[in-house]
Parts: structure tokens; sequence; C-alpha cells
């Protein structure tokens, strides 16, 4: 089910691009961003968070990140608030 590949951040999206995103936004569980977003677990070692067994900040336990669902230039996507940039995952048909 892993349909959603990881497309950009905001830092190098537009500002009208993004604003239309967050303003639709609904929040979703990580569980759900699990499910569909494909390379999600090389982004959480890209990021820095231990993943697996290892020790250390894990995604699940960082209080100030938030995943969502909305669009993204016309495309579904799911995007991951991170110290208020949102790295966003589309499904392009």
């Amino acid at each position: 089910m892993n349909r959603y590949c990881f497309e950009t951040t905001c830092v190098s999206s537009t500002a009208e691009k993004i604003h239309a995103m967050t303003e639709q936004a609904r929040p979703v569980t990580l569980a759900t961003l699990r499910r569909h977003c494909q390379g999600l677990p090389d982004w959480e070692r890209f990021m820095s968070y231990a993943t697996g067994s290892q020790r250390g900040l894990h995604l699940k336990d960082d209080w100030a990140v938030h995943f969502y669902r909305s669009r993204y230039d016309g495309a579904p996507c799911y995007y991951i608030e991170h110290s208020l940039i949102e790295h966003i995952w589309t499904r392009r048909d």
C-alpha cells in the first residue's frame, strides 16, 4: 500500500502551494503515515531519529512533530511537520 513517494519540503516549494496544502490539512497518526509513505524509515535515519531498537529519540516519541494528509499541487499527499518544515510525500497517478 506504499503509494506515496517523497516529493519535497516547503523550503524547495512555493508559498502558494504550501499554504493551499496546510489550509486543507487533516491530522493523521504516525501509523497511517507508515502504511502509505514509501521510504519513511530512510527519512527517519536521515533526520537522525533512532530506528528499531536503537537508543535515542524515535519519531513516535517526538512531541514536536505532527502528521497530516492533504493535497499538494493537486495531488493527494501526506506530510510531516518537523521544526516548522513540511516534508511532503505525494501520490502521482
